[in-house]
């Protein structure tokens, strides 16, 4: 699994990649953002709590694996769900291991609000 993302440097891009919190104010009004960071730390950390296939977010670009594509969203695996619309963003095949999903910006909210119910996206 990998994911392709970008954040101001003051922002620690380096550690959120781990799940860990840098750069970000301790107000109420970051709350939100450190609890979805950290929860990747804590969930993917705790192996009990990690699912194979599960996703971190949905990012422009996700480099996915097997189990990802053959996890059950909404009564279809995701692979499915992927292609059956052109909103949902692009899946190419990479290696016989390895597919690319690239999901356009504007297409990212949307997309993560169609498969918050669905259990496979972690930080949400």
């Amino acid at each position: 699994y990998g994911i392709c993302y970008q954040r101001d440097f003051t922002k620690g891009p380096g550690l959120y990649a781990y799940g860990m919190i840098s750069g970000i104010g301790w107000e109420p009004e970051f709350d939100e953002e450190k609890a979805r960071i950290s929860k990747w730390f804590h969930s993917y950390g705790d192996k009990e709590e990690y699912q194979l296939g599960d996703l971190r977010d949905i990012y422009p670009l996700n480099i996915l694996s097997k189990p990802h594509l053959q996890r059950k969203v909404n009564n279809q695996t995701l692979e499915q769900w992927i292609k059956s619309s052109s909103s949902h963003g692009e899946l190419k095949q990479l290696t016989d291991k390895l597919w690319s999903w690239w999901v356009p910006q504007d297409k990212i909210s949307p997309v993560r609000e169609s498969l918050r119910d669905s259990g496979i996206i972690l930080c949400i």
